[in-house]
């Protein structure tokens, strides 16, 4: 089973490279720094798909960009049913997928920890985009941008009945998803602790921009950003039999949905603790439809009442087709 995993994640390997996809600016594992990145995928079937004039990208226990790790940095991805799908078809298109995750420029300073994990079960995880300049972006246990990371942060993903999905289609349709999440500009601080988890059972979440000038975010365990965290914060959002959506469709609409939640501008100087419960018949939905939308949500909340940014490229060190 091991060699058939391998030659998996090989195929998949093979498959960006013919696509033509971008190359980092560098990754730089220092003399005091321990990386270990592991994927087990059972039942199988990664895939990987680009057409002429775009990029997908797919890692899976993840980094890209330029990374720099002079600390701890543990990822580690493990599932059980098939597939984990990234595709991008036309002209100017972008989807990326990364799975335990960073994208961007990323430090993990020297004594910092960071341990992101993602152990989805039923799995059939996809990520896609197509149609004029869309952009689908796709991190599990996530990180994305401009990350700096000094102290200890975990990020956990559970989910178990799994179809998480994320969608873009159509002219400046942008959609962004991340999970155990962090966002924009990310700073731990020396000595503080970020502790973000999504533990989920029934599962289904979606993330769709269709239309114009869409763009539907949605994070969950959230961040993003600019972000500090110099204390303690801990989010967690525990679903059960949940449905989380997001949408976006329709000319000028905006979505955004976090959960456990910061937004804005957020400093974290001493302790804060967020917590969302959703049990058996969860169902937590945002849409913006139609000419000038603009939908956002927040649920453990905190704000900072700013209109949702167009997601940074995460990873600026790289060129986009």
């Amino acid at each position: 089973m091991k060699s058939a995993i391998f030659f998996a994640l090989s195929a998949v390997a093979a498959a960006a490279f013919a696509a033509g996809p971008t190359t980092p600016a560098s990754i730089t594992i220092g003399t005091t720094g321990i990386s270990t990145q592991n994927a087990s995928i059972s039942s199988t079937a990664v895939s990987n798909t680009s057409s002429a004039g775009t990029t997908a990208l797919q890692n899976v226990s993840s980094n890209a960009g330029s990374i720099t790790i002079d600390g701890s940095s543990k990822q580690n991805t493990v599932t059980n049913g098939g597939t984990m799908k990234n595709e991008s078809v036309n002209l100017l298109d972008f989807a990326n997928q990364n799975v335990a995750s960073n994208a961007g420029k990323v430090t993990i300073a020297k004594g910092a920890k960071s341990e992101q994990e993602a152990f989805l079960t039923r799995t059939a995880v996809s990520n896609s985009a197509s149609g004029g300049r869309s952009e689908a972006l796709q991190n599990i246990s996530s990180n994305k941008g401009d990350v700096t990371i000094k102290g200890v942060s975990h990020q956990t993903t559970r989910s178990s009945g799994d179809t998480i999905s994320n969608e873009s289609t159509g002219l400046q349709s942008i959609a962004t998803q991340n999970m155990s999440s962090n966002n924009g500009k990310i700073t731990v601080g020396s000595g503080a602790t970020s502790d973000q988890n999504v533990n989920s059972s029934g599962s289904t979440f979606m993330n769709k921009a269709k239309g114009a000038s869409s763009t539907a975010t949605q994070s969950l365990a959230s961040n993003e950003g600019p972000v500090a965290i110099n204390g303690f914060s801990k989010q967690l959002v525990d679903s059960k039999n949940a449905m989380v959506g997001n949408y976006a469709n329709g000319f000028g609409s905006v979505a955004s949905q976090n959960l456990s939640s910061n937004y804005g501008k957020v400093l974290v100087a001493g302790s804060s603790i967020q917590t969302t419960f959703l049990t058996a018949g969860s169902t937590v939905t945002n849409t913006a439809n139609g000419s000038f939308s603009h939908a956002a949500q927040n649920i453990a909340s905190n704000d900072a009442c700013n209109e949702p940014q167009m997601p940074l490229d995460p990873c600026p060190t790289c060129t986009r087709n």
